[in-house]
């Protein structure tokens, strides 16, 4: 399985936002123990294990707990450069959220940030590929700061999601407060899920900044740093998987096809990788299904048939054999509560 990491833009918007708090750069990282990314290359990645060392150093040497969403909030649309660039010339919010959801994993490939299109609301779920690791919960705070900072600079006005549901380490109810006032919205706690839900109309309001001309120039560089970083077979199956953020028992030769090739070599291609396609299934379902329960109205039986379960009894046998514990065992540990 391809390592998890990040894009290196985002170290230096931490060194930056730290700076702004007295904390040298220098001084982060050597407090991370982890060395200075270098400048020359601007789509460089550092491992994800180095960036949770980074956000925890960075929280620590400003005494800032809310050090993600401060960082987050000083993202400028050429941060992100074609990403940001693409989204602010997007037709409309949805649209913008749309490519952030597709080319997000150039940004981190820890999470896949789904879109879920609702009659009256749209979601952006994380959902963590690497649940075996560690999560730094300020990289999941930047990544809620970032979205609401883009859609406002995007709209050039204070647009505000109905709902933010984030993770629950580090809560305080001093920090619930300061949540609420910073997205202008009803706040949430998970265990482990981090989703903004947001009003369809307000997404889909046209954008004065939309120009088709400058989303397919930047989309065009979107697309060709997206493929140089999928050389790993077993990432590239595990994206399919959660295209349109469900299941639904894709079949190996129906994945092997939408990569334009047989499924025989599919097969060999994940072997070389130490991968079966089985296991990339099950590491998919796990994925999505910590992702379904955590939301409050995510049930075991809707969750079991997103997932292409013939039944709940099904679910909850796999669901215990992936993780140890019953779905609703999981689902009474992280059920969301309402602050």
């Amino acid at each position: 399985m391809k390592d998890a990491t990040t894009l290196v833009i985002v170290a230096h918007v931490i060194a930056k936002t730290c700076e702004q708090h007295g904390v040298p750069q220098n001084q982060l990282y050597a407090h991370a123990g982890i060395d200075p990314p270098q400048e020359a290359e601007e789509y460089a990645r550092i491992p994800a294990q180095d960036m949770r060392k980074l956000w925890t150093s960075a929280a620590q040497l400003t005494r800032n707990p809310d050090i993600g969403f401060e960082a987050g909030m000083s993202v400028q649309p050429a941060t992100l450069k074609a990403l940001g660039l693409s989204w602010l010339a997007s037709r409309c919010l949805l649209d913008g959220l749309k490519r952030f959801c597709d080319f997000s994993k150039l940004i981190s490939n820890k999470y896949h940030f789904a879109l879920v299109v609702q009659l009256d609301t749209v979601s952006v779920q994380a959902v963590d590929l690497y649940p075996s690791m560690r999560t730094a919960v300020h990289g999941l705070d930047f990544a809620a700061a970032l979205i609401i900072q883009m859609c406002r600079l995007t709209a050039a006005e204070m647009i505000s999601p109905q709902l933010a549901i984030i993770p629950k380490p580090l809560w305080t109810q001093r920090r619930a407060v300061y949540i609420k006032e910073l997205l202008g919205c009803d706040v949430e706690i998970s265990s482990q899920t981090c989703t903004m839900v947001f009003s369809r109309d307000v997404l889909n309001k046209p954008l004065l900044t939309a120009s088709d001309e400058l989303t397919a120039v930047n989309d065009e560089i979107l697309r060709r740093h997206f493929q140089q970083s999928s050389t790993s077979y077993s990432e590239a199956v595990k994206a399919q998987l959660l295209k349109n953020n469900s299941y639904h028992n894709v079949a190996q030769s129906e994945v092997a096809s939408r990569l334009h090739m047989s499924s025989k070599t599919l097969q060999r291609r994940l072997a070389d990788e130490d991968e079966t396609f089985s296991s990339l299934q099950d590491d998919t379902r796990e994925a999505l299904a910590k992702n379904y329960l955590a939301k409050q109205h995510y049930s075991m039986k809707k969750t079991a048939l997103l997932l292409g379960f013939s039944s709940t009894s099904a679910f909850s046998n796999a669901f215990k054999r992936w993780t140890g514990v019953s779905p609703s065992a999981f689902l009474h540990g992280s059920k969301a509560t309402n602050v």
